[in-house]
């Protein structure tokens, strides 16, 4: 049986990497400091802040009913309706028919938007877009504490540079989307769990919740650390001793985030097991490993430099203790967990319908804050036996060499271009709201939200109407006194197209559309009435030219050529 005496001397600092640290720990807490603010200014300089698409609406909204509590949305046109037009094309992009039939529900996961939904309380609607910038911030500075508890500040520094200019991180550090809070939450996690704070345990059990929360398919990833934890009270063999102790505050910051997305399915969906974008058993296949085994190491080695496989070394340098005299826990055991974590991220996702591009590296996002701890300790230790002087040089030229890399590819990339983003969304919106009647239903797909979000104006999902139906989909609106619309982007056209022409003299989309929105995608609002005019005589209809620079929505979005 282990004393409290001997567990207290087994946690004190193993001298033998008190010298691991080329930089005095105070400078590298700010340099760490300066990096975080960095990432946090590039986030908000460079996002595209536009509630546009099925994940950024889906959240943005999301957010506003949980600011508002509003979270089984009612669309009073539902109501209405009669006949073949059915109530299920209410439903914009991420969004979903309640069980009733009678409201609309979200289909991506609670827990980001509920982040969201706190700054929209304390700072405004805007707010919601400063979430990924800041839990950008937290991500890089749990990751330095990672590596400082590790190695020492060096090792910590080097990590978080690594995780500030990876084109992964910084390319998703621009959208509303829940790939950066995600890592955010889990690097808390495994920060937290190496520290001798009282309650950190249970804190980073509540981290980990969150990330549940906020991404539920990562919810095997808490099983790491909890049967890491296990383990060690397993080594301890005292039912009352510290590392039981531990393990039970873990478990029980854990279960809250287990049983709120629990309580969230069974609210929005009738059952606690079922989530909101349904069962993802088709999307996983035995047959696609291969390829996701070839592709997700060769878009690491393009977008980190092969160094990065490093980290596979680390549990193999470091010593028996951290280099922070207060840690309690075996290095070595620390760094095989991450290790088995990073590994836990790419498994799930080996089976996975295989993507194309790096940008998919996404999915591996909450590995790389172990993965760049590891990296930057095992580069720090690899060089032990240099002198302090040489070491300090060392360190620098090779994590600055990998920082220019991926801040290079990221430009190459045009990971920085984005700031325009889905900004036409924004704009069509902003002018249907000064513009067009207040009375009016829009027939759309990608701005289906959008149209919602920005203008308050009900929208149909045209996808979801019958190919045959399009006519009485437009009698039935009429009837009701609503003006009806065609809101599409480009590729939208054809695809409109293509379901209502063979029975709809107005899916041939054969006039002008009213509207214009210009931009890398074209975006249009075609209005049928017009149709007859254009066709029957010189046309008199509109068109309106609207640029979309990329900025909020706002009164002054509206411009035209009139």
């Amino acid at each position: 049986m282990v004393t409290r005496r001997s567990a207290d001397a087994g946690s004190r600092l193993d001298d033998r990497f008190a010298f691991t640290s080329s930089i005095p720990k105070w400078l590298a807490h700010t340099g760490a400091l300066a990096l975080v603010l960095v990432v946090v200014a590039t986030g908000l300089i460079y996002d595209a802040p536009f509630a546009g698409g099925a994940d950024a609406y889906g959240y943005v909204s999301q957010a506003e009913h949980w600011a508002n509590g509003t979270l089984h949305v009612r669309e009073p046109l539902a109501l209405e309706l009669t006949g073949g037009l059915r109530v299920g094309a209410l439903s914009p992009l991420g969004y979903r028919p309640s069980v009733d039939w009678t409201s609309m529900v979200p289909i991506f996961p609670p827990g980001y938007p509920m982040q969201m939904a706190v700054l929209q309380r304390i700072w405004g609607r805007s707010a919601v877009f400063y979430a990924v910038p800041l839990l950008g911030g937290l991500a890089v500075w749990a990751t330095y504490l990672m590596g400082v508890r590790l190695a020492g500040p060096t090792a910590g520094l080097a990590a978080a540079v690594l995780l500030a200019t990876s084109p992964t991180f910084l390319i998703q550090l621009m959208f509303p989307m829940s790939d950066v809070p995600v890592t955010a939450w889990w690097a808390v996690t495994l920060a937290l769990l190496l520290s001798d704070f009282p309650g950190a345990t249970g804190a980073a059990g509540l981290a980990a919740a969150i990330a549940v929360l906020t991404r539920p398919n990562t919810a095997p990833l808490a099983l790491v650390p909890g049967l890491w934890l296990s383990w060690s009270a397993v080594r301890e063999r005292s039912f009352a001793g510290l590392a039981t102790r531990r393990a039970i505050a873990y478990a029980a910051g854990v279960a809250p985030g287990f049983a709120a997305i629990l309580a969230v399915n069974h609210s929005f969906y009738g059952s606690a097991t079922e989530f909101g974008q349904g069962l993802a058993a088709a999307q996983f296949d035995w047959h696609w490993a291969w390829p996701n085994l070839v592709r997700y190491p060769r878009w690491l080695v393009e977008t980190q430099t092969p160094v990065v496989f490093v980290a596979c070394a680390a549990p193999f340098l470091v010593g028996r203790r951290g280099a922070d005299g207060t840690s309690r826990t075996d290095a070595r055991s620390v760094a095989s967990m991450w290790l088995a974590f990073t590994a836990v991220v790419y498994l799930a996702y080996l089976f996975y319908f295989p993507k194309n591009e790096w940008f998919w590296l996404r999915y591996l996002l909450p590995a790389f804050p172990a993965l760049f701890a590891l990296t930057g300790t095992a580069i720090v230790l690899l060089l032990l036996r240099v002198g302090r002087v040489a070491r300090r040089i060392l360190v620098t030229i090779i994590v600055g060499g990998l920082a220019w890399h991926g801040v290079a590819y990221s430009r190459k990339a045009a990971v920085f271009d984005h700031r325009t983003g889905d900004s036409r969304a924004a704009v069509l919106g902003c002018y249907v709201r000064a513009r067009l009647p207040e009375r009016a239903v829009f027939l759309s797909m990608h701005y289906s939200g959008a149209i919602r979000y920005y203008a308050g104006r009900p929208t149909l999902r045209f996808d979801d109407i019958a190919r045959d139906g399009l006519d009485d989909a437009m009698t039935e609106l009429r009837r009701l006194g609503y003006k009806v619309y065609f809101a599409l982007d480009q590729p939208e056209e054809q695809t409109f197209h293509d379901r209502f022409a063979p029975d709809s003299e107005f899916g041939r989309l054969d006039w002008s559309p009213k509207v214009a929105v210009t931009g890398p995608i074209a975006s249009m609002i075609y209005d049928p009435d017009d149709r007859q005019t254009f066709l029957g005589s010189t046309s008199t209809q509109e068109t309106v030219g609207v640029e979309a620079p990329g900025f909020r929505c706002g009164p002054r979005l509206v411009t035209d050529d009139r």
